[in-house]
């Protein structure tokens, strides 16, 4: 099983307790998002960064200012 996949199997465990919402950062493999009974991979767009520190805290910082305008979770991990 690979990490995305277990990553995603992950995150529907934590749907089945009850969570509503999650949302996994993969590094330069995307991200899972989790909603509505849902897993989703959603693949990232390549860049060549020289320093990736605090990329996936932007990353979540903006996932949470979507959500926070209103858009839907697949949406905002896009």
């Amino acid at each position: 099983m690979s990490r995305a996949s277990a990553s995603v199997f992950q995150v529907r465990a934590l749907g089945s307790l009850g969570v509503p919402e999650v949302l996994v950062t993969l590094g330069s493999r995307g991200s899972v998002v989790y909603a509505d009974g849902v897993a989703e991979r959603v693949a990232v767009h390549p860049l060549a960064l020289r320093d990736p520190t605090g990329a996936g805290d932007v990353f979540a910082a903006a996932y949470l200012a979507a959500r926070r305008r209103g858009h839907a979770p697949m949406s905002a991990g896009r």
